[in-house]
């Protein structure tokens, strides 16, 4: 009896201990199979992973290639050990040509994104780039070339110094559009792009300045108003313009330099400001150093005095400027009795026997035209040439003034106008009065040209015997040189 109980013991025993050895091999191939799936998957670009259940491996994720999904699937079949290999690899989608661009808008600090990212990894990275490019747009597909890396780190770098731009990147070539302020932007882009190959980049860009000197043209028109064109100096635009010579509005495509220093320009022009309302057209061509002026101006006009002063004038302010004046008179544009508004003045002229005269806004009475006729003379000298009855540059505009109060007075107002000429006490009296005579009748012949009757004018010449200020400064001198207008007769009835 104890015989077949020991047998039978003996069975039992090594039957348990091949169950514990076959068991205990199982767990250890299946550590060793977990453990070498894992290596053959973890190279993979977009982070395949790899479970084991007894000896059957299922691998799961995103294959960047199917050469990629073949060769892991190929290493895992190979596994000593395993039994079934479960695919669950998708294949990332193939794009081709494969793209991607960056933008910068304009006053934009961020980089805008579009296109293809070839891996999330690569997503990060872009974030990381000069201009923080929002990657969350960009489509995940293969097909980058192999230095993909390379060409957006030089696309977000070569964006940096643009006002705003687009780098576009197509397979392995990069093309670069967009704006730079002056050549020293445009040479940060190319710096940018230097370490690639030549063949594979193209730069275009616009330049605000393309360093070239800024040459402009200034034009104004009685009519029209004023207009400049061309390359605009550093610190000179049609705001500076217009506060310059007085034009309320300069119409201005320029464009504007942005390299260079100020220069004298807004002065250059303002020593043309007070001869506007005299100008019925102006040319003037600027450039560095130089400075060519061409003035029309209407009847009556010392177009000899009115050249030496802008060109003397000129040379005050920038004494190395070479500069080409010539002013010459021409007959108006426009029918008689024809009005017009003056584009510096803002006043209605009427054409008046060749001359464009003001309108004036008045109701002739001995009161109303001698306050108007004063309050022109108050503002605004008659001026002539010193020592001489010839009349001054800006004289004209003056008289233009006094014609368009004189002109109704004298003829719906049916008064007459004594004009009377001044001198400072300097010199000989006698002389002063014969000088003050000639003055007076220098105007009274300038106003009879602006169709005024001679009937109804007269000269006076009082030399210095009429003082209005001390003789003793030439404040008090200059204001004694003066002309003035009497008003006789009884007026409008």
């Amino acid at each position: 009896m104890r015989k077949p109980l020991g047998v039978l013991a003996l069975v039992l025993g090594v039957g348990g201990l091949g169950l514990w050895a076959r068991a205990y091999n199982a767990h250890e191939i299946e550590q060793k199979i977990t453990a070498e799936a894992a290596g053959i998957v973890a190279p993979a670009i977009h982070g395949i992973t790899s479970t084991v259940s007894g000896r059957d491996i299922t691998a799961k994720g995103i294959a960047d290639t199917e050469a990629e999904k073949s060769g892991i699937l190929a290493a895992l079949n190979g596994l000593p050990g395993r039994r079934v290999v479960h695919d669950q690899i998708t294949v990332l989608p193939k794009v081709s040509p494969y793209e991607m661009s960056l933008t910068k808008a304009e006053g934009a600090e961020a980089l805008t994104a579009a296109g293809s990212v070839p891996s999330e990894a690569f997503r990060k990275d872009i974030a990381a780039l000069p201009g923080h490019p929002d990657p969350g747009p960009l489509v995940l597909a293969s097909g980058a070339p192999a230095d993909w890396d390379r060409l957006v780190k030089a696309a977000a770098a070569a964006l940096q110094p643009l006002d705003f731009g687009t780098a576009s990147l197509t397979d392995d070539r990069l093309v670069v559009t967009g704006q730079a302020r002056t050549p020293a932007e445009a040479d940060l882009v190319h710096a940018a792009l230097q370490d690639l190959a030549a063949d594979r980049v193209e730069v275009r860009l616009d330049l605000l300045d393309d360093g070239t000197p800024p040459e402009w043209h200034f034009s104004y028109d009685a009519f029209s108003g004023a207009q400049v064109s061309g390359k605009l100096p550093v610190g000179l635009d049609e705001k500076t313009i217009s506060a310059a010579t007085g034009i309320p509005s300069v119409y201005s495509p320029a464009h504007q330099a942005l390299i260079g220093e100020p220069g004298h320009e807004a002065a250059l022009l303002g020593v043309l400001a007070p001869w506007f309302p005299s100008v019925e057209r102006l040319n003037a061509n600027m450039a560095p150093g130089k400075a060519e002026i061409f003035a029309e101006v209407g009847p009556g006009s010392n177009t000899a005095l009115l050249t030496e002063t802008l060109q003397s004038g000129m040379k005050a302010i920038s004494p190395e400027l070479d500069v080409s004046v010539t002013v010459q008179e021409v007959a108006p544009r426009g029918d008689e009795g024809e009005q017009r508004t003056n584009a510096i003045t803002g006043q209605t002229e009427e054409l008046r026997g060749g001359y464009w005269l003001p309108v004036a806004n008045i109701t002739p009475s001995l009161t109303e035209c001698t306050a108007q006729a004063d309050a022109i003379l108050g503002r605004s000298t008659i001026n002539f040439v010193s020592g001489s009855d010839q009349l001054s540059a800006d004289a004209r505009a003056v008289i233009n003034q006094l014609a368009s109060v004189v002109l109704p007075c004298t003829g719906t107002g049916g008064l007459q106008a004594k004009i009377g000429g001044h001198t400072d006490a300097t010199g000989d009296a006698e002389m002063n009065l014969g000088l003050s005579q000639r003055r007076a009748v220098a105007v009274r012949k300038e106003l009879i040209a602006r169709g005024i009757p001679a009937g109804d004018l007269r000269a006076q010449g009082y030399g210095a015997s009429q003082p209005v200020a001390t003789n003793d400064t030439e404040e008090g001198k200059a204001a004694n040189r003066r002309t003035t207008i009497e008003w006789t007769g009884e007026g409008p009835q």
